[in-house]
């Protein structure tokens, strides 16, 4: 016969998931609010496949910021089963909060880093698939800020000023992997070079990775965490260029990045590029 605290573990996990559900219902709702396009159009009577992949990067962005929020939510051994789900329903308002930090990074995106040209009309007009993959990097990136801002202790004010110094640091990024690339990424993003789109998105969530470490764990102090977010963070962002280019060496002698996609436009040299970025940014959290 169950014990008192596994129906407690089964009755918090299956709210859990409910909520869950909701908030992606939810999301997705909001999302049509803020942007210009009808989503049930694009994706079936239009065929957009470029919002199809913008929607699935939102869509797991609104994920990782909800198991952000909701980690660390064990039933076994609260003393009062209200409580818990008190703290489900706090935890809830905050992955709400964090879908809406979601769409502002969208158009952060799209009026800041982007400011050459328009990503909406690139997506829903052009039905640029690289313009689409861009922005599905960038919301996820944006998530796992969110998701370590709203991880751990800590209260509104400290999620709130690490997500924004996190969305600086997003687009500080973005700027130097412009000028590290060695080639104009955003005019070949707007000419349709779908790998271009791909590699700049996956080296955005490369970044996500390092800052949602960065920002992970229980507010201590604004000097504790502020000096270990700036060090991960930075240190991070230099060791993820300077591994990237020594890894390109090794896995593709023959040929360079640079010219496999903005020439050649070769999706596979784009895919094992952000894959090697990203498995590096995996590392660095592990070993730093």
């Amino acid at each position: 016969m169950p014990s008192i605290e596994d129906l407690a573990w089964i009755s918090a996990n299956s709210l859990i998931i409910m909520l869950g559900i909701t908030l992606l219902f939810i999301s997705k709702v909001l999302r049509d609010v803020f942007t210009s396009y009808k989503l049930n159009d694009e994706l079936t009577e239009k065929d957009n496949p470029a919002v199809g992949i913008a929607t699935v990067g939102f869509l797991l962005g609104v994920v990782i910021v909800y198991i952000g929020c909701m980690a660390g939510n064990d039933p076994v051994g609260m003393p009062i089963f209200s409580e818990l789900i008190a703290n489900i329903a706090i935890d809830f308002s905050y992955a709400l909060a964090g879908t809406l930090g979601l769409l502002i990074g969208s158009a952060v995106l799209d009026r800041i880093v982007l400011n050459q040209f328009s990503l909406s009309r690139e997506i829903v007009e052009d039905r640029n698939v690289g313009a689409g993959a861009l922005e599905a990097g960038y919301m996820i990136a944006t998530a796992l800020v969110i998701a370590g801002a709203l991880n751990g202790y800590g209260s509104p004010l400290t999620a709130l000023v690490f997500f924004v110094i996190g969305q600086l640091l997003l687009v500080v990024f973005s700027q130097l992997y412009k000028l590290f690339v060695g080639y104009k990424i955003f005019d070949e993003i707007k000419s349709d070079n779908t790998a271009a789109g791909v590699v700049f998105g996956l080296n955005v969530i490369a970044f996500g990775i390092v800052l949602l470490k960065a920002t992970e764990g229980d507010f201590v102090s604004w000097s504790s965490n502020l000096g270990f977010f700036g060090i991960y963070a930075i240190g991070g962002s230099i060791l993820l260029l300077v591994l990237r280019v020594l890894a390109d060496k090794v896995l593709m002698p023959k040929s360079t990045i640079r010219h496999e996609i903005a020439v050649d436009r070769n999706l596979n040299a784009a895919v094992i590029e952000g894959g090697i970025a990203i498995g590096i940014s995996a590392l660095i959290c592990v070993l730093m």
